[in-house]
């Protein structure tokens, strides 16, 4: 199984299993083209993850960057051309 290591040093404190995102969406366009409208959802497993984690010693613990994608969430998108 592999990880991701985010700081030198091998500290296993700051060491995450590696994951995968799931995303989708589903989209209707008519022929004409103009217009567009489209579900979506990202993070479908709702896996939580960090972008980078750092062992700081003056605190005792580590601190982590959390990334858009952290939590699931999904929403509508219309597009229109004119």
């Amino acid at each position: 199984m592999s990880s991701i290591q985010h700081q030198l040093g091998d500290d296993p404190v700051t060491r995450e299993p590696s994951r995968g995102s799931l995303g989708a969406s589903v989209g209707i366009k008519p022929l004409n083209g103009r217009w567009e409208i489209q579900l979506f959802g990202k993070n479908l497993t709702n896996e939580h993850y960090y972008t980078y984690l750092y062992n700081i010693a003056t605190i005792g613990s580590p601190f982590g960057f959390i990334p858009r994608d952290f939590d699931r969430y999904g929403g509508v998108k219309l597009t229109y051309r004119y």
